[in-house]
């Protein structure tokens, strides 16, 4: 649980109408990541959002306890979150219309090259797995949000600055890793807001600079150990 009133530092809602929605928290400085809503119940939370950040009153009758429409149960099925490693799909293909997929926490060593054939794919948490190398095939992924924290991760691979990712990441997350070198095209990433490089050896290495040098709408690199 985390408080939000007094405590949103930003909303990015660029893609809020493809139903996406980025919270930045100021204490502590977390990302809460809303995908694949309804665009206008999520238009709807954006204003109260923006209302709560502005310390303004949220208007009576602005909140309501709605059952789920077809809609949403439709957009459920582009989403799997898998939270046990007996459920992960070893032996089975993924949708290819699947916009989200959520798999921390489940011990896997490799990264699934099957996720790289799912072109719908925006974002993906592969966060607290067993993770040592990430296949240069990522670049083709169309992801918009990316989280591989808390992994063995110790390379990032080189990317063509024509890639798909280069067009689409805006945030991600390598944090906690045993990264100790990034090549230099990963700065070609000119789409990206937020990069999380904290508690990785990789700071030491090639943090200077970055912020002032790379992306022109970058948001704070978080580099903290």
């Amino acid at each position: 649980m985390f408080q939000i009133s007094a405590n949103i530092e930003r909303l990015f809602t660029n893609h809020v109408r493809v139903g996406n929605l980025t919270i930045h928290l100021k204490t502590p400085p977390k990302f809460i990541m809303i995908h694949q809503a309804e665009p206008s119940n999520l238009m709807k939370l954006v204003n109260i959002l923006n209302l709560i950040k502005s310390g303004d009153k949220i208007p009576v009758g602005t909140l309501s306890n709605r059952p789920a429409t077809n809609e949403v149960r439709k957009v459920s099925h582009r989403r799997l979150v898998i939270t046990r490693r007996e459920d992960y799909p070893f032996s089975q293909g993924f949708s290819i219309s699947l916009h989200e997929v959520a798999a921390a926490g489940l011990r896997l060593r490799q990264f699934d090259t099957r996720l790289l054939k799912l072109y719908s794919l925006r974002f993906l948490d592969l966060s607290a797995n067993l993770l040592e190398t990430i296949p240069q095939e990522v670049q083709y992924l169309n992801v918009v949000h990316l989280c591989l924290c808390k992994n063995r991760i110790t390379r990032w691979p080189s990317i063509s600055e024509s890639s798909p990712l280069t067009k689409t990441l805006e945030l991600i997350d390598l944090s906690s890793n045993n990264l100790t070198w990034l090549p230099d095209d990963f700065w070609a990433l000119t789409n990206l807001r937020n990069v999380n490089l904290s508690s990785t050896p990789v700071l030491k290495v090639s943090y200077p600079g970055v912020c002032v040098f790379a992306w022109q709408y970058l948001e704070p690199v978080y580099v903290a150990v």
